[in-house]
């Protein structure tokens, strides 16, 4: 869970409106109405689902903080590189796109030590929440990923299969639920701690992530990745695009 030590929230307009509404959860987290609040008021604090998405601050009213960043630079840089090795992966083989960007030689590797590796390379160094929570991301991605995989021709397999327009959706939305769940943990979870107590905490948790996920569910994702040049403006445009829309969604509390 995305926490760091000595860590508290922002304070003034959106943060405390967020807040009230995460105390008023603490009672009650089958409260859907209010966890969809919480979720709401959470975008709206970090900037909105626009400026959030284009990595534009908000502005001092709703409370930012200047010595933090709510910028999703890293998230969106992170899913494009991603992407972009998985795109060369089930074109040139996964082989090939390691040694493409200088990673091991798969001979007597095991699909864990792949996994680590790719882990490793594509996780940012934790300068901000963005860039922390978006490495945690990356590795709740490639767990799920390699979870399904037995072997090194199945992992190329559903490598190949993240690029069509069926399983891309279900890629991107996972990266942008995790990220945006640690994103929201990383700011909130020790300041819940000190208030609720650590099961408290860990239930309220759940209750944000479930709902993240639950709303999420909700965006529909159709475009053939295969097509994309994930180094290229088109593909940055495309990684915010879909970031924005996710946004959308979560901002909106009637969903």
């Amino acid at each position: 869970m995305g926490t760091s030590s000595g860590y508290s929230p922002p304070t003034g307009g959106d943060w405390n409106s967020l807040k009230r509404h995460l105390r008023t959860l603490s009672d009650d987290t089958t409260n859907d109405v209010e966890a969809k609040k919480v979720v709401s008021k959470f975008i709206k604090a970090i900037g909105g689902a626009e400026a959030f998405a284009s990595g534009r601050r908000p502005t001092s009213s709703s409370g930012f903080d200047s010595q933090r960043s709510y910028s999703s630079a890293a998230a969106r840089r992170v899913s494009s590189s991603i992407l972009g090795f998985i795109g060369d992966a089930s074109k040139s083989g996964l082989q090939q796109a390691l040694i493409d960007r200088g990673l091991i030689n798969l001979k007597g590797k095991s699909l864990d030590e792949i996994k680590e590796t790719l882990i490793e390379f594509f996780s940012e160094p934790a300068v901000d929440g963005d860039a922390e929570a978006a490495s945690r991301a990356v590795a709740k991605v490639f767990e799920d990923i390699f979870e399904r995989a037995e072997s090194e021709a199945q992992l190329e397999r559903i490598f190949s299969n993240i690029m069509s327009p069926d399983e891309s959706e279900m890629f991107l939305c996972s990266f942008y639920e995790h990220y945006l769940y640690e994103l929201f943990a990383r700011t909130f979870f020790e300041d819940m701690m000190s208030k609720f107590g650590r099961e408290k905490s860990i239930e309220l948790s759940e209750t944000v992530q479930d709902t993240i996920k639950a709303k999420i569910q909700r965006f529909q994702c159709t475009k053939d990745l295969s097509k994309i040049d994930f180094n290229s403006p088109e593909g940055q445009t495309f990684v915010q695009g879909i970031l924005q829309n996710i946004l959308e969604i979560l901002e909106d509390e009637h969903e």
